[in-house]
């Protein structure tokens, strides 16, 4: 059962190192941390994204802008914004986004650092991986 697991695996997904891959305006995957969850991200236009994330008990949806900084490091970018988060109560929550995007590859890693502001500060850290439809 186990090497038949591998073979679907790898019949699926085999294919997406044979082209370039072109990225699409939409990803989805998973992030680690604050929040644990579900995370997708919508890209407007060039510049201009929204996000969000949920979690069993919390959801985030951030309007995020890309900065124009070009790093040294190839397909590394990232991102400022604002939005509004709710775990037991709404907030308004300002984050920092640094994004991968691997090499011929439908997959982009991130990081989030985020700040929400309810009647507690709550600050936050994630990780995620995000895939390109």
């Amino acid at each position: 059962m186990k090497h038949f697991s591998v073979a679907i695996f790898l019949f699926l997904f085999a294919p997406l190192n044979s082209f370039a891959f072109q990225q699409s305006d939409l990803s989805a995957g998973l992030v680690l941390g604050t929040p644990t969850g579900l995370s997708a991200k919508y890209q407007l236009n060039s510049l201009n994204h929204v996000q969000a994330d949920i979690g069993t008990n919390y959801f985030a949806a951030d309007y995020m802008w890309r900065h124009r900084y070009k790093f040294s490091v190839p397909n590394l970018t990232w991102f400022y914004g604002a939005g509004v988060a709710y775990k037991e109560e709404i907030g308004g929550r300002v984050l920092a986004s640094i994004e991968y995007q691997i090499d011929n590859s439908p997959f982009t890693a991130f990081a989030n650092t985020s700040f929400t502001l309810t009647d507690k500060a709550r600050p936050g850290i994630a990780l995620g991986c995000r895939f390109h439809f």
